[in-house]
C-alpha cells in the first residue's frame, strides 16, 4: 500500500480522461455532478480540486468514525454535502484524504464508469500494469505487504506517579514557525477513530480511498511515471495530449499551504520537491506532526 502515491496516479487517470474529452479543468464540477453544487461549492473546478483549492480539506468535522471512509458511495455523499473552508480559489490547503473521493466522484458522474473500470480501461490495460488497486480484490489480497505486527507489553500505572507536563512537540514547534493553524492540520488527516482504522487490514485494503490506500506495484507505478516523464506517450500511444500535458504540469499557487509547513507550488495533482534540510524532508515532518497527535498517518 502506497499512501499518497495514490494521489498521482488518480490524477494522471484524471489528466488521461480530460484528454479524451470526458471533462476538462473548467467546467464546474456539479455540470457532472449535480449533488456537488451544496453549500457554495457551484463553481469549484477539477483544477481547483487537483491544485488543493476547493476549501474542501476537512475529513475530522464530516464523519463520526474513520471506519466510514471504507463506504465509497457514502464518502461521496459526504463530500456532496460538505462546506468549503474558504473562498474557492483563493487558498490552498492539501488534502490529505479527501482528495480522492472528490477526484474519484467527478471522474465516475463525468463517464458514468467506475473508478476501478476507469482504472482498468485507461491505466491498467495501456500500460500493461502487473498490480494498480484502489480497492484490492479479495482474490488478490494475498499478494500485498503488510508490516509486521508490533508487540506490545502491558504495563501497569504505579501509584505513585505523576502527570508530566506536555512539552511542546515537533508540530507545535513547526506551526509555530509556519504560522500554521494546528486545528487545520488535525482536521485535514486525522479522522476520528482513526487508532482503531487500518488502512493495512483486510476492510482497509478492499476499500476505496483513493487519496491514502492505493496498492500499487513497484513495477506498476515505474511504468506509469515513466509515461509521464515521456510527455503522455507509451509504446507509440499518447495517452495525455501535449496541450493538456502543459497544462498538468504549470504551477497553480505558489503561495504557503494552510496544511502543510511549506509552499506546495501545486501542479495539476503534483507538487515539487521538498526538503526541511540535506536530510529531512517534508514527508518526514508531516509524520512527525501526526505522531504529535498521537496517530501514526503516513497519508501524504
Amino acid at each position: 500500500m502506497c499512501y499518497s502515491t495514490g494521489k498521482g496516479v488518480l490524477s494522471t487517470l484524471a489528466h488521461i480522461l480530460v484528454s479524451e474529452g470526458f471533462l476538462d479543468y473548467d467546467t464546474p464540477v456539479a455540470q457532472y455532478w449535480p449533488e456537488f453544487a451544496q453549500n457554495g461549492k457551484e463553481q469549484i473546478t477539477l483544477r481547483h480540486i487537483l491544485s488543493h483549492q476547493s476549501g474542501l480539506y476537512d475529513i475530522r468535522n464530516h464523519i463520526a468514525d474513520a471506519s466510514e471512509m471504507a463506504d465509497w458511495n457514502h464518502m461521496l455523499d459526504v463530500i456532496a454535502n460538505a462546506k468549503p473552508r474558504f473562498e474557492i480559489g483563493v487558498d490552498a490547503a492539501y488534502q490529505p484524504l479527501t482528495f480522492g473521493w472528490q477526484v474519484g466522484g467527478v471522474l465516475e458522474k463525468a463517464t458514468g464508469k467506475s473508478l476501478s473500470a476507469l482504472m482498468q480501461q485507461y491505466l491498467v490495460e495501456p500500460l500493461a500494469l502487473d498490480g494498480a488497486y484502489f480497492g484490492v480484490a479479495e482474490s488478490e489480497l494475498a499478494r500485498v505487504a503488510r508490516p509486521f505486527s508490533k508487540l506490545k507489553t502491558e504495563q501497569k500505572p504505579s501509584l505513585q506517579a505523576k502527570p508530566k507536563k506536555k512539552k511542546a512537540s515537533v508540530f507545535d514547534k513547526v506551526a509555530e514557525w509556519s504560522g500554521q493553524n494546528p486545528q487545520d492540520f488535525q482536521d485535514a488527516m486525522i479522522p476520528k477513530g482513526m487508532k482503531k482504522f487500518s488502512f493495512f487490514s483486510d476492510e482497509g485494503l478492499k476499500a476505496v480511498i483513493p487519496a491514502a490506500n492505493g496498492v500499487f506495484t513497484a513495477n506498476s507505478l515505474a511504468k506509469i511515471y515513466a509515461m509521464l516523464a515521456n510527455g503522455g506517450e507509451w509504446n507509440g500511444q499518447q495517452l495525455i495530449r501535449p496541450d493538456i500535458f502543459k497544462n498538468l504540469s504549470t504551477v497553480q499557487y505558489t503561495k504557503r499551504d494552510r496544511i502543510m509547513p511549506l509552499p506546495m507550488h501545486w501542479r495539476l495533482g503534483y507538487h515539487r520537491v521538498l526538503t526541511m534540510g540535506k536530510n529531512q524532508t517534508v514527508l518526514d515532518i508531516l509524520d512527525l506532526m501526526a505522531l504529535a497527535h498521537g496517530v501514526t498517518l503516513s497519508v501524504i
